[in-house]
């Protein structure tokens, strides 16, 4: 975040600015070396890091006790009032549940709809008749149906409500 709000010259500044300002207590710390650029990180990346562990370093130290930081521009303080969010973010968010509402709702129609055709074929297949089915019997078979559209249909349910 740092690396992506601060120019490499400002980074590099607040360096040279913080080994300037405490050199005496940052003698033995070897952070506060000028770096040069390398293939694998940028270097304002390594400066960004060198920064933060010297404050480390600082802090440990309690050198930080007495100092106060401000900010020097105040137009690149980022405001959180409710004027200034994000629309764009706001919208994509709702656009993203937007989707997610109608997918689900999507699934559950279809999985209504299959529950009342089998309920259908069950209460077709059982009118009118008293007598007694075992487990083997061709008659079942819907009722094992209705079971495997029901019990996803629970699951889901649970799920939503925690």
């Amino acid at each position: 975040m740092i690396v992506g709000f601060y120019t490499p010259i400002e980074i590099g500044a607040a360096k040279k600015l913080l080994v300037n300002t405490f050199s005496g207590v940052l003698a033995d710390c070897s952070l506060k070396a000028e770096r040069r650029k390398s293939s694998a990180r940028e270097l304002h990346e390594v400066e960004v890091d060198d920064i933060l562990g010297m404050f480390n370093y600082l802090d440990a130290n309690s050198k930080l006790d007495t100092v106060i930081f401000a900010a020097v521009n105040h137009e690149r303080i980022p405001k959180y009032g409710p004027e200034e969010l994000n629309l764009c973010a706001l919208a994509d968010g709702q656009s993203k549940l937007k989707s997610y509402v109608n997918e689900t709702v999507d699934s559950l129609s279809t999985q209504i709809s299959h529950l009342t055709s089998l309920c259908t074929q069950f209460t077709e297949t059982f009118k009118g008749s008293h007598t007694h089915f075992t487990s083997s019997s061709p008659k079942v078979q819907p009722l094992a149906q209705l079971r495997q559209v029901i019990l996803p249909l629970q699951i889901t349910l649970i799920d939503r409500e925690m």
